[in-house]
């Protein structure tokens, strides 16, 4: 049994009993005032009390569980790593982020931008690299990519472009190599590759044609064995992605065998 303070026991005529005081009652309330306002997204926030790092303001609070330090003020609020390093940035209302947030990484550089409606990312937005530079840009619905998106190399260079629905890729893409060439171009029903596919070597000329269902190689695809050729064909009903064992990923010294789904991470 646990005896809070100022609990006190009385004699009554069955015998020894105890009894909560009004005093008690009391402390009861605000203990459990005090554990609701910790309480958020099924866990207990604890404010922990450490040394505040150079360049996070006075009155932030480190919250343990994040392994941030959050300081609001009004509507507005800032966001720390552990280490003092800026995380975020923006605005809150009824503890949701609302309007424009800014985020960082732990090297300083801008990690993305955009805004906010009731907590969940509206509207356009912009992600970085971890050098800064654009990796992608598009449009949020309900905090899923919606309508065209573009992806890009870290020499700016465009790498994919086409539309989102619902989170998915949805319709017609194009990808492509560091120096502008098309690498494939396709269309996507909700994530999954279908219908006519083309892939390209370097140089423009044809490397791959065929068909996908819902992600599978069907039917009958052309393939060229090298740019001048000669080419083929070869009947596929399984869902290994072409491997394109001559093309040389611009970004590394490897082979280039992405699969179809490439994008649907970003």
């Amino acid at each position: 049994m646990m005896i809070l303070p100022n609990m006190r026991t009385v004699q009554v005529s069955t015998g020894w009993t105890t009894r909560v005081a009004e005093d008690s009652m009391k402390a009861i309330g605000i203990f459990v005032v005090i554990l609701l306002s910790l309480y958020s997204g099924g866990s207990f926030l604890f404010a922990e009390e450490r040394k505040i790092p150079n360049g996070v303001h006075p009155s932030a609070k480190y919250i343990s569980e994040y392994s941030v330090w959050i300081w609001d003020k009004g509507s507005q609020r800032r966001v720390w790593y552990q280490d003092g390093t800026l995380k975020a940035l923006g605005r809150i209302k009824n503890r949701l982020r609302v309007s424009s947030w800014i985020f960082y990484y732990p090297n300083g550089q801008k990690k993305g931008e955009g805004s906010y409606q009731k907590g969940k990312k509206q509207g356009e937005w912009k992600l970085f690299s971890q050098k800064g530079k654009v990796s992608s840009e598009g449009n949020f619905l309900q905090d899923k990519r919606e309508g065209e998106w573009s992806h890009y190399y870290l020499n700016q260079t465009l790498k994919a472009k086409g539309p989102y629905h619902q989170g998915l890729k949805h319709g017609a893409w194009l990808s492509y190599y560091t120096n502008g060439k098309i690498f494939y171009e396709g269309e996507y029903r909700r994530g999954k590759a279908q219908n006519e596919w083309k892939y390209y070597y370097q140089n423009g000329s044809l490397y791959q044609k065929g068909k996908y269902d819902r992600d599978i190689r069907i039917g009958m695809w052309k393939i060229c064995v090298f740019p001048q050729g000669p080419c083929g064909k070869e009947h596929f009903s399984y869902s290994k992605s072409p491997s394109i064992s001559n093309l040389v990923n611009p970004s590394s010294s490897k082979a280039f065998s992405p699969s179809v789904n490439q994008w649907n991470r970003l």
